[in-house]
């Protein structure tokens, strides 16, 4: 092999690694850990802070603010007016000097009523200085007022007032609370604990935490994320990939993920799920069922469905506890467990290099149809079976009532418990 060639093979093998390092989210952080060089990072945790003047507004049908590097705190005001408190954080390293009174100086928050509209803006002249100066807003707003934030560097907080919120954080975290309204949310790089949403919340975020409780319904997309959603009123959609999902309490669910690792319980009325390269557990799940693994553990307990389908690829699937209609399972390369289970009407699994293993529970008369090839099937249970073999295929009948059992697996064996 020439040299050229080897240089080719290795630089290809390095691009591989890589590439796989990050789709696997292994350098997940690497712009978080960038950031702590560039410009946007204080000089130190040392400041003076700058009050400047209050200023008052007749309530405006929207507020819109823009603040480049600081902190957006809003709450609910008690008498028709807007209220706007805006404070100059400026940072030094040993000792305050001349240069922090300057940049307080040259910072500025711009005010601008126009078509029912408040547009508040944050600004530094002639350069914004990021790693010296953060800029404070606070608001008191009344009830009924449209919201669209845009916020960096900082945290934004909002209680008990908005209307259609809108928020863009980048750098910072987000606080929600009592709001009586829809809320869109992007949020990068930062934490979200969000209460008591009255109407539908709409998300992305992208390497951040995600605690969400009490919502009427909720749309998420995220990345590099770890998102709790508690108490969701009605339908959930999720696509999600890198990190844990935990969904406990939702009207209807639909989840997509990737390298995800999903846990649900409490879901009303129906569950679709997919997700691969990590393991699901369900929990307590009423209306009709749809699951889709790839390398990825199902375990799943207390389901009560007319009608479940599981398909599975390279990892173990267990059930416990499934009362319904019909149970449809296709096993590939992965063993397959159902226990304690009440079918009414059929269960049909196809499987291969799969060992299935059935604990019929409350089966009152069933009918089985059982077939494996280069496997055995082992009938430890109460039903009486015709076993036969015939070169390398072994099969089994009973003829019963409900529900009907039919098997179908390859290069595994059957237990029947």
């Amino acid at each position: 092999m020439k040299k050229r060639e080897i240089v080719i093979v290795v630089l290809l093998i390095v691009f591989g690694v890589v590439y796989n390092a990050v789709e696997k989210g292994k350098i997940r952080f690497a712009g978080d850990f960038s950031r702590y060089f560039d410009r946007m990072r204080l000089v130190s945790d040392r400041y003076s802070e700058f009050p400047q003047s209050e200023k008052v507004f007749p309530a405006p049908g929207k507020i819109t603010i823009a603040n480049p590097a600081g902190e957006i705190t809003i709450d609910k005001s008690l008498d028709n007016q807007v209220h706007l408190f805006s404070f100059f954080r400026v940072y030094f390293q040993n000792k305050e000097d001349a240069f922090s009174k300057k940049i307080a100086q040259n910072a500025r928050v711009l005010t601008k009523v126009e078509n029912n509209e408040l547009t508040v803006s944050a600004d530094c002249r002639p350069e914004f200085p990021f790693n010296r100066l953060r800029i404070r807003l606070q608001l008191l707003v009344p009830a009924g007022v449209e919201l669209a934030l845009d916020n960096r560097e900082g945290i934004v907080s909002i209680r008990h007032c908005g209307k259609n919120i809108f928020l863009r954080q980048e750098n910072g975290n987000v606080v929600l609370e009592d709001i009586p309204s829809a809320v869109k949310l992007e949020i990068t790089h930062g934490n979200l604990h969000a209460k008591n949403i009255a109407e539908n919340v709409t998300m992305s975020t992208r390497q951040s935490e995600i605690f969400l409780e009490n919502a009427a319904a909720v749309r998420l997309q995220g990345r590099h994320a770890d998102c709790q959603l508690k108490k969701i009123a009605g339908p959930v959609w999720i696509e999600h990939a890198y990190g844990r999902i935990t969904l406990d309490g939702a009207g209807q669910a639909e989840i997509y993920g990737r390298h995800s690792q999903i846990t649900a319980r409490n879901i009303r009325d129906g569950l679709k799920l997919s997700n691969a390269f990590d393991n699901i557990f369900l929990e307590k799940i009423h209306g009709d069922v749809s699951v889709s693994g790839r390398s990825s553990k199902i375990e799943m307990r207390q389901v009560v469905a007319k009608n479940m389908m599981i398909e599975n690829s390279f990892a173990d699937t267990a059930i416990a506890g499934f009362s319904g209609g019909t149970l449809n399972a296709l096993i590939k390369n992965g063993n397959f467990t159902l226990s304690s289970s009440a079918i009414a009407e059929r269960l049909n699994v196809e499987s291969s290099y799969a060992r299935i293993e059935l604990a019929p529970g409350a089966w009152a008369d069933p009918a089985f149809n059982l077939k494996t090839t280069h496997g055995r099937i082992y009938n430890q249970s109460t039903f009486s079976m015709e076993l036969f073999q015939e070169k390398g295929e072994s099969f089994a009948n009973r003829s019963g009532q409900k529900p009907e059992v039919v098997i179908n697996n390859v290069y595994g064996d059957i237990y029947l418990k």
